[in-house]
């Protein structure tokens, strides 16, 4: 018999988030605080490399709210409740497993995209928080009504300069372990999918084969060294036509890249996957192959 998949969605924001008012905690010091720590996370994960352009955040006022409702997937017969979230408005109005969610405000939550219909009469920005839910319990129809909470998030719009960036990486360069009689690349498949960045096959060191193909890190003596470097990004970010060229390409789409190699120093590899040069399969310029992360570690 096979086995039923369970589509699980969360309705609302997770009850979890703090009531207080910025103005209790600081005020301003305090957001800009906070928004200096997420930066300061963000840089040294890596997540903010943006060669390419500045990264712009733009996002209009938005209502979201506070229901903390689990429902089962979209049904002919409404959204059946698996559970609810503790201080959430839906465990405040009284829902409970098994419950059957039919109509929210007259909108109909019957039939595919039930689910979706409910989250966005949550989020409306117009609504003024009250909800009047039409829902069958244990065979029997019945009405719940009450008010779900919900925070109004400001309008924003943050740019961060890409070459003030690259200079804060520049900067923070590890100077790694002075005792280390050698450093280390890496071809970890642990780069971000975010910052486009993708596995790697590392073909040769200074001319000569690395090791086995399933080795992942390479001990290296202090000093440059030159890698050719295969990408390894999936085929379904390609057309059936890019696939088919990339490879015929063969040994033409190895690239090199210079490492100065520090000791007590490991450098993850990566390819760059430029998604505006689709056209470029055949001269290679669709993809560069970088160092994306370095990491303090002894070698002996």
């Amino acid at each position: 018999m096979k086995n039923h998949v369970r589509l699980v969605l969360l309705l609302g924001l997770c009850a979890c988030l703090p009531r207080t008012g910025f103005a209790q905690e600081g005020g301003l010091a305090s957001v800009e605080e906070e928004f200096r720590q997420t930066l300061l996370r963000l840089v040294q994960s890596g997540a903010l490399s943006s060669p390419e352009g500045p990264l712009v955040i733009e996002r209009p006022a938005e209502r979201v709210s506070d229901f903390g409702l689990l429902v089962d997937r979209d049904s002919v017969d409404g959204l059946v409740v698996l559970g609810t979230l503790p201080g959430g408005s839906a465990s405040r109005l009284g829902l409970q497993a098994g419950d059957r969610l039919v109509a929210a405000n007259g909108v109909d939550l019957r039939g595919p995209g039930g689910s979706l219909r409910m989250k966005a009469l949550l989020d409306d920005p117009a609504s003024d928080g009250g909800i009047e839910l039409d829902i069958v319990r244990e065979g029997h129809a019945r009405k719940i009504a009450g008010t779900v909470e919900a925070v109004v998030l400001p309008a924003m719009r943050v740019e961060l300069d890409a070459a003030a960036m690259a200079s804060t990486e520049e900067h923070t360069r590890l100077a790694g372990d002075p005792g280390s009689r050698c450093g280390r690349v890496s071809i970890e498949a642990i780069a971000p999918r975010t910052r486009n960045l993708f596995p790697v096959s590392l073909i040769a060191i200074d001319g000569r084969i690395p090791g086995t193909s399933e080795q992942q890190s390479f001990r290296l003596p202090p000093g440059r060294h030159v890698l050719r470097i295969g990408e390894r990004i999936g085929e379904d970010h390609f057309s059936s036509v890019g696939n088919f060229q990339r490879g015929r390409l063969g040994d033409r789409g190895y690239k090199e890249l210079e490492v100065d190699v520090e000791p007590g120093v490991t450098y993850f590899l990566a390819a760059r996957l430029h998604r505006g040069r689709s056209d470029r399969i055949l001269d290679g310029g669709y993809w560069e192959p970088l160092v994306w992360k370095e990491r303090a570690e002894s070698c002996r």
